[in-house]
């Protein structure tokens, strides 16, 4: 879990030009460091996209949803008899919760579902917290 965290850092790190020693991934001393306002914006974006990742929702194709709570994936089920409509709250989210199937999350399905929200944003429906 510890490499996960460290390989997931370094990407972070490459994706948003942030300063590997400000990281704690370099140990050495840099002769420069990177401009504070630019290396804190860099660094606002990386929260901003990590924040959208945690965001929960619900993607609606015609009778079927599949469910990510806190960035987390749920399950996914036909939902015939659920009504869905932007924005959710949480209590309507838990009927959709209760009729979906609960499947264990692993990397393919991460990845599955962040093509999916690129391609199809316009079939996600946010859930509000």
């Amino acid at each position: 879990m510890l490499a996960d965290a460290h390989r997931e850092l370094w990407k972070w790190v490459r994706e948003f030009e942030l300063h590997p020693a400000l990281c704690f991934l370099d140990k050495t001393i840099p002769n420069e460091w990177p401009d504070v306002e630019l290396h804190n914006q860099q660094v606002e974006k990386a929260i901003a996209w990590i924040a959208e990742e945690k965001a929960s929702y619900i993607i609606k194709e015609k009778n079927t949803a599949i469910l990510v709570e806190k960035g987390k994936f749920i399950g996914m089920g036909t939902i015939d008899h659920l009504e869905v409509a932007e924005p959710i709250e949480p209590a309507y989210a838990a009927a959709i919760k209760e009729a979906v199937t609960p499947y264990a999350e692993n990397e393919v399905i991460k990845s599955m579902l962040r093509k999916y929200l690129e391609r199809y944003p316009h079939r996600v429906v946010r859930i509000v917290e």
